[in-house]
Protein backbone atom coordinates (compact mmCIF):
# COMPACT_ATOMS: atom_id res chain seq x y z
CA UNK A 1 0.00 0.00 0.00
CA UNK A 2 2.78 2.37 1.00
CA UNK A 3 6.45 2.63 0.16
CA UNK A 4 7.52 3.40 3.32
CA UNK A 5 6.71 2.32 6.52
CA UNK A 6 8.03 5.94 7.59
CA UNK A 7 5.18 7.27 5.67
CA UNK A 8 2.64 5.00 6.97
CA UNK A 9 3.29 6.13 10.15
CA UNK A 10 2.85 9.96 8.90
CA UNK A 11 -0.44 9.07 7.81
CA UNK A 12 -1.56 7.45 10.62
CA UNK A 13 -0.69 10.43 12.26
CA UNK A 14 -2.93 12.78 10.53
CA UNK A 15 -5.55 10.40 9.48
CA UNK A 16 -5.96 10.00 13.72
CA UNK A 17 -6.05 14.02 13.69
CA UNK A 18 -8.43 14.27 11.40
CA UNK A 19 -10.79 12.17 13.29
CA UNK A 20 -9.96 13.37 16.25
CA UNK A 21 -10.43 16.83 15.71
CA UNK A 22 -14.09 15.85 14.26
CA UNK A 23 -16.20 17.20 17.32
CA UNK A 24 -17.06 13.64 18.38
CA UNK A 25 -16.40 13.78 21.92
CA UNK A 26 -17.49 15.60 24.91
CA UNK A 27 -14.30 17.08 25.71
CA UNK A 28 -14.35 18.84 21.58
CA UNK A 29 -17.82 19.81 21.92
CA UNK A 30 -17.29 21.75 24.79
CA UNK A 31 -15.08 23.43 22.70
CA UNK A 32 -17.04 23.74 19.90
CA UNK A 33 -20.48 24.30 22.00
CA UNK A 34 -18.54 27.12 23.64
CA UNK A 35 -17.29 28.59 20.44
CA UNK A 36 -20.85 29.23 19.40
CA UNK A 37 -22.45 30.34 22.78
CA UNK A 38 -19.40 32.39 24.24
CA UNK A 39 -16.81 33.96 21.93
CA UNK A 40 -13.74 32.34 19.93
CA UNK A 41 -11.37 33.88 22.65
CA UNK A 42 -13.12 31.58 25.34
CA UNK A 43 -12.78 28.71 23.46
CA UNK A 44 -9.53 29.07 22.81
CA UNK A 45 -9.11 28.87 26.81
CA UNK A 46 -10.79 25.94 26.88
CA UNK A 47 -8.73 24.27 24.35
CA UNK A 48 -6.21 25.67 26.26
CA UNK A 49 -6.93 24.01 29.13
CA UNK A 50 -7.96 20.65 27.94
CA UNK A 51 -4.63 20.99 26.02
CA UNK A 52 -2.86 20.92 29.42
CA UNK A 53 -5.03 17.50 30.96
CA UNK A 54 -3.68 15.95 27.33
CA UNK A 55 0.33 16.78 27.94
CA UNK A 56 -0.41 14.98 31.24
CA UNK A 57 -2.07 12.09 29.29
CA UNK A 58 0.78 11.76 26.49
CA UNK A 59 3.20 11.72 29.00
CA UNK A 60 1.69 8.82 30.96
CA UNK A 61 1.18 7.11 28.05
CA UNK A 62 5.16 7.74 26.85
CA UNK A 63 5.32 5.64 30.56
CA UNK A 64 3.28 2.89 30.06
CA UNK A 65 3.86 2.02 26.57
CA UNK A 66 6.50 -0.31 27.47
CA UNK A 67 4.94 -1.89 29.90
CA UNK A 68 1.80 -2.73 28.16
CA UNK A 69 3.89 -3.77 25.21
CA UNK A 70 5.88 -6.16 27.19
CA UNK A 71 2.49 -7.88 28.45
CA UNK A 72 0.61 -9.64 25.70
CA UNK A 73 -2.18 -10.58 27.41
CA UNK A 74 -2.40 -7.08 29.61
CA UNK A 75 -2.28 -5.32 25.68
CA UNK A 76 -5.36 -7.26 24.87
CA UNK A 77 -7.45 -6.10 27.79
CA UNK A 78 -6.66 -2.72 27.53
CA UNK A 79 -7.87 -2.59 23.93
CA UNK A 80 -10.73 -4.42 25.04
CA UNK A 81 -11.99 -1.85 27.46
CA UNK A 82 -10.67 1.47 25.10
CA UNK A 83 -13.25 -0.65 22.56
CA UNK A 84 -16.01 -0.84 24.94
CA UNK A 85 -15.53 2.56 25.99
CA UNK A 86 -15.61 3.74 22.48
CA UNK A 87 -19.09 1.87 22.23
CA UNK A 88 -19.97 3.79 25.33
CA UNK A 89 -18.78 6.79 24.25
CA UNK A 90 -21.18 6.72 20.81
CA UNK A 91 -24.05 5.57 23.07
CA UNK A 92 -23.42 8.73 25.40
CA UNK A 93 -23.13 11.18 22.41
CA UNK A 94 -26.34 9.59 20.42
CA UNK A 95 -28.21 10.68 23.72
CA UNK A 96 -26.61 13.80 24.63
CA UNK A 97 -27.88 14.56 20.57
CA UNK A 98 -31.61 14.46 21.37
CA UNK A 99 -31.01 17.10 24.20
CA UNK A 100 -31.64 20.43 23.58
CA UNK A 101 -28.29 22.95 23.37
CA UNK A 102 -30.15 25.95 23.77
CA UNK A 103 -29.33 26.91 27.26
CA UNK A 104 -26.50 29.47 27.54
CA UNK A 105 -23.36 28.32 29.87
CA UNK A 106 -22.53 30.08 32.69
CA UNK A 107 -19.19 30.90 33.41
CA UNK A 108 -16.81 32.49 36.34
CA UNK A 109 -14.60 34.94 35.14
CA UNK A 110 -11.57 33.49 34.13
CA UNK A 111 -12.42 30.13 34.79
CA UNK A 112 -12.49 29.00 31.09
CA UNK A 113 -8.97 27.61 30.89
CA UNK A 114 -9.99 25.81 34.51
CA UNK A 115 -12.83 24.15 33.28
CA UNK A 116 -11.20 23.21 30.25
CA UNK A 117 -8.93 21.04 31.80
CA UNK A 118 -11.13 19.56 34.40
CA UNK A 119 -13.20 18.28 31.22
CA UNK A 120 -10.50 16.74 29.58
CA UNK A 121 -8.90 15.63 32.77
CA UNK A 122 -11.81 13.87 33.77
CA UNK A 123 -12.61 12.16 30.09
CA UNK A 124 -11.49 8.39 30.24
CA UNK A 125 -11.15 7.88 26.75
CA UNK A 126 -7.77 9.99 25.72
CA UNK A 127 -5.29 8.14 28.06
CA UNK A 128 -6.47 4.74 25.97
CA UNK A 129 -6.41 7.13 22.64
CA UNK A 130 -3.01 7.74 23.12
CA UNK A 131 -1.74 4.42 24.68
CA UNK A 132 -3.97 2.81 21.03
CA UNK A 133 -1.88 5.77 18.70
CA UNK A 134 1.21 4.93 20.23
CA UNK A 135 0.56 0.63 19.51
CA UNK A 136 0.14 1.27 15.91
CA UNK A 137 3.05 3.87 15.62
CA UNK A 138 5.33 1.11 17.10
CA UNK A 139 3.70 -1.41 14.79
CA UNK A 140 4.56 0.86 11.66
CA UNK A 141 7.54 2.75 12.00
CA UNK A 142 10.76 1.14 11.71
CA UNK A 143 12.51 2.71 14.23
CA UNK A 144 10.83 3.82 17.13
CA UNK A 145 11.96 6.35 19.79
CA UNK A 146 10.45 8.58 22.22
CA UNK A 147 11.02 11.45 19.92
CA UNK A 148 9.52 9.78 17.16
CA UNK A 149 6.71 9.05 19.16
CA UNK A 150 6.16 12.80 20.43
CA UNK A 151 6.57 13.88 16.75
CA UNK A 152 3.55 11.82 15.57
CA UNK A 153 1.31 13.06 18.80
CA UNK A 154 2.34 17.12 17.54
CA UNK A 155 1.44 15.98 14.10
CA UNK A 156 -2.22 14.02 15.19
CA UNK A 157 -2.68 17.21 17.45
CA UNK A 158 -2.00 19.73 14.95
CA UNK A 159 -4.14 18.39 12.39
CA UNK A 160 -6.64 18.06 15.15
CA UNK A 161 -6.80 21.48 16.06
CA UNK A 162 -6.70 22.22 12.25
CA UNK A 163 -10.30 20.09 11.64
CA UNK A 164 -11.97 21.26 15.34
CA UNK A 165 -11.09 25.19 14.04
CA UNK A 166 -12.73 24.70 10.41
CA UNK A 167 -16.01 22.13 12.14
CA UNK A 168 -16.42 25.51 13.99
CA UNK A 169 -15.89 28.12 11.23
CA UNK A 170 -18.68 25.99 9.38
CA UNK A 171 -20.67 26.67 12.18
CA UNK A 172 -20.27 29.97 12.49
CA UNK A 173 -21.00 30.71 9.41
CA UNK A 174 -23.50 28.51 8.20
CA UNK A 175 -26.18 30.10 9.83
CA UNK A 176 -29.45 28.86 11.36
CA UNK A 177 -29.52 25.91 8.70
CA UNK A 178 -26.57 23.82 9.81
CA UNK A 179 -26.80 24.37 13.49
CA UNK A 180 -30.75 23.50 12.88
CA UNK A 181 -29.07 19.99 11.94
CA UNK A 182 -26.13 19.93 14.46
CA UNK A 183 -28.01 17.44 16.71
CA UNK A 184 -28.27 14.73 13.64
CA UNK A 185 -24.67 15.20 12.75
CA UNK A 186 -23.78 15.16 16.32
CA UNK A 187 -26.06 11.58 16.28
CA UNK A 188 -24.26 10.38 13.14
CA UNK A 189 -20.96 10.76 14.61
CA UNK A 190 -22.02 9.07 17.75
CA UNK A 191 -22.95 5.67 15.89
CA UNK A 192 -19.81 5.84 13.96
CA UNK A 193 -17.92 5.72 16.92
CA UNK A 194 -20.38 2.93 18.38
CA UNK A 195 -19.82 1.11 15.01
CA UNK A 196 -15.80 1.46 15.68
CA UNK A 197 -15.83 0.01 18.69
CA UNK A 198 -18.37 -2.81 17.83
CA UNK A 199 -15.70 -3.71 15.52
CA UNK A 200 -12.92 -4.02 17.30
CA UNK A 201 -14.43 -5.72 19.42
CA UNK A 202 -15.43 -8.36 17.48
CA UNK A 203 -11.39 -8.65 16.11
CA UNK A 204 -10.51 -9.24 19.92
CA UNK A 205 -12.76 -11.68 21.06
CA UNK A 206 -12.27 -15.42 19.98
CA UNK A 207 -15.88 -17.23 20.24
CA UNK A 208 -15.00 -21.25 20.25
CA UNK A 209 -17.37 -23.84 19.71
CA UNK A 210 -19.35 -24.96 22.91
CA UNK A 211 -19.98 -21.03 23.47
CA UNK A 212 -16.41 -20.47 25.18
CA UNK A 213 -14.63 -17.04 24.72
CA UNK A 214 -11.30 -16.60 24.92
CA UNK A 215 -9.15 -13.01 23.96
CA UNK A 216 -7.29 -13.05 21.12
CA UNK A 217 -3.60 -11.68 21.20
CA UNK A 218 -3.82 -7.94 19.97
CA UNK A 219 -0.38 -8.64 19.00
CA UNK A 220 -1.18 -10.94 16.27
CA UNK A 221 -4.22 -8.78 15.04
CA UNK A 222 -1.84 -5.89 14.67
CA UNK A 223 0.36 -7.40 12.59
CA UNK A 224 -2.27 -9.54 10.51
CA UNK A 225 -3.23 -6.37 9.22
CA UNK A 226 0.46 -5.12 8.88
CA UNK A 227 0.94 -8.17 6.51
CA UNK A 228 -2.41 -7.90 4.69
CA UNK A 229 -1.12 -4.29 3.30
CA UNK A 230 2.20 -5.28 2.75
CA UNK A 231 0.49 -8.04 0.52
CA UNK A 232 -1.62 -5.81 -1.49
CA UNK A 233 1.35 -3.73 -2.06
CA UNK A 234 3.52 -6.74 -3.02
CA UNK A 235 0.42 -7.51 -5.52
CA UNK A 236 0.27 -4.72 -7.14
CA UNK A 237 2.54 -4.29 -10.93
CA UNK A 238 5.83 -2.49 -10.66
CA UNK A 239 6.12 0.83 -12.14
CA UNK A 240 7.87 1.32 -15.46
Amino acid sequence: MFESLELSALLISIIAGLFLGVPSGPALFFVLDTCLKESKTAALKVYGGLMGSKLLYIALALLANDFISSHQKLETIFYLIASCLLMLWGIVIIIKSNKSNEKKRDFAEGSFYRNGFIVGLSNPIIPFVYLTFLQFIKIYANDVTTLKYILNIAIMETVSFLVLAAAAGILLSGGRMVQNHWNTMVRLMGIFLFCAGSYQVYHLIDLKKGGDIDLKSNENVLEEQLENIEEKSGEQPPKE
